[in-house]
């Protein structure tokens, strides 16, 4: 059990004390029935909510082998595998639901623990460093329902309980709705980066600096020109090795290595056996463009510029390089569009689309038109796109540390909870009320009497038994559901 000094009227119990045996069942004795199921995959792990939409169906007969726990309304779902994702969810009340994987632990209360109190506990950081020695197993770490259900839990009243859960619950509302706004932002962040990329390239962002030229430039000093005649050194496709040649020696840049311009950490990169004409004919140089040339529609075209080369690096097939010609396109200025969305647009043009997959080529490239004014143009467009990112990469930085924050908040929230710091005490005013009040050491005291008199479990006595349990603490888990509705 924990050392934390517990509040007055607050007992502590392991989670099978307060939870109900829930047995698997196996749904192919029921062939012709529909049974909604929710995996792991369908829970939501930032809003710890099954998303509907994930839940599948199927009939009894073709039930995965993991489809074994029933689930009803009110049960907490637990995933125990790799716990540090935090998989869990409340199973609300309208969600279809009849099964779920055996990788989660249902945690059904026996009315000793309202079930929000429950869901809000298995959150904590507390929890989770409890659990955490009991996984097994390095690439696919998983505990089991027996050591999830032999943690403790403190308990209240369960009058305290309902506060307690009405309390965090307004406060995580205002946290929530905080993250919800920063989780926006992101997504603004993209637009303003496009609607820079997308002025630069038409000439509105430098139009005030063409004015204030000595030697009058316009627009006519902008001319489009087809890329391949821009290039010093025309696009190539990469090196191709089977998946045994990966492992040391040579880094390689492949199609994950980059995204919006720039090359992730040169540490990061895999390697492969290489050989010195390897390197000579696919060695990378400052000031080459990388080309995405297969992916999925979505990602196709993206671009790289290679600013550095910290030692001999190649390209994977899935990518071309080409180099401009620096005397006429400055290689930031092509990267730049090449990244707007008319740079996308010019190169997935004549794109060849297959099965969730498309492809363009060297001659898709050469034949991209591109907006191109003079050199100290390019120059300076390049600077205040630059002044700009920088300005959109600091708002960002300030937007993750505000939502480490907010998860900040919400474990300190969860933590004062479990002390018994957020609401008065049952306790408090039951003395301040003059009436009495049941502690949370009688009510569990109730619960195991009752555990022990009860005869072996066989088919329908389990239901008969949580009946009992619910009629013994005065509790039903569907109370306040029922309560709302007005039933």
């Amino acid at each position: 059990m924990s050392e934390v000094e517990l509040p007055e009227g607050w007992d502590e119990a392991l989670m099978s004390d307060v939870t109900a045996d829930v047995p698997s069942e196996d749904p192919a004795r029921d062939p012709d029935r529909v049974f909604a199921y929710i995996d792991i995959s369908a829970i939501d792990n930032r809003r710890f909510a099954i998303t509907s939409d994930e839940v599948k169906e199927f009939r009894g007969r073709d039930a995965p082998s993991r489809a074994r726990r029933p689930v009803r309304p009110a049960d907490v779902l637990y995933s125990n595998v790799r716990t540090y994702l935090r998989n869990i969810a409340l199973v609300e009340a309208g969600v279809p639901a009849d099964l779920c994987s055996t990788g989660f632990t249902v945690l059904r209360s026996n009315g000793v623990i309202e079930p929000e109190y429950l869901f809000r506990w298995v959150l904590t950081e507390e929890f989770l460093e409890l659990i955490s020695p009991h996984e097994t197993g390095t690439h696919y770490p998983a505990t089991s329902d027996r050591a999830v259900r032999a943690l403790p839990i403190r308990v209240p009243p369960l009058a305290e309980q309902r506060r307690i859960v009405e309390k965090v619950e307004a406060l995580l509302a205002q946290v929530n709705a905080a993250r919800a706004r920063l989780a926006k932002v992101p997504t603004i962040l993209k637009r303003f980066r496009q609607s820079i990329l997308s002025a630069a390239c038409s000439g509105r962002l430098t139009e005030g600096w063409r004015l204030a030229q000595e030697s009058v430039v316009d627009e006519e000093d902008w001319n489009e020109s087809k890329f391949g005649d821009l290039l010093a050194v025309k696009p190539q496709n990469g090196l191709y090795r089977p998946q045994e040649d990966y492992g040391s020696g040579t880094p390689i840049v492949r199609i994950d290595s980059f995204y919006e311009g720039e090359i992730g950490a040169w540490n990061d990169l895999k390697k492969l056996r290489a050989t010195k004409d390897d390197v000579r004919t696919y060695g990378l140089q400052p000031g080459d463009l990388l080309i995405n040339r297969v992916n999925s529609p979505k990602f196709l075209g993206k671009s790289a510029l290679v600013r550095s080369v910290p030692e001999p690096t190649v390209f994977e097939s899935n990518i071309m390089r080409c180099h401009p010609d620096e005397s006429r396109l400055f290689p930031e200025f092509a990267v730049r569009f090449l990244s707007s969305l008319e740079g996308l647009e010019e190169l997935r043009k004549n794109a060849k689309h297959a099965v969730n997959q498309s492809s363009i080529n060297q001659r898709d490239v050469m034949d991209v038109s591109v907006p191109v004014p003079h050199l100290p143009e390019q120059h300076e467009i390049v600077r205040r796109v630059e002044a700009l990112f920088k300005l959109a990469d600091t708002i960002e930085a300030r937007v993750a540390a505000a939502t480490a924050r907010a998860d900040k908040i919400t474990q300190a929230i969860l933590a004062k909870a479990f002390r018994g710091e957020l609401v008065p005490t049952e306790a408090e005013l039951a003395r301040q009320e003059d009436r009495d009040y049941e502690p949370a050491s009688a009510l569990l005291a109730r619960i195991r009497a009752a555990r022990a008199a009860e005869p072996p479990e066989r088919g329908t006595d389990a239901r008969r038994r949580e009946k009992s349990r619910v009629a013994l603490s005065g509790t039903d888990p569907d109370r306040k559901r029922r309560e709302k509705r007005g039933i």
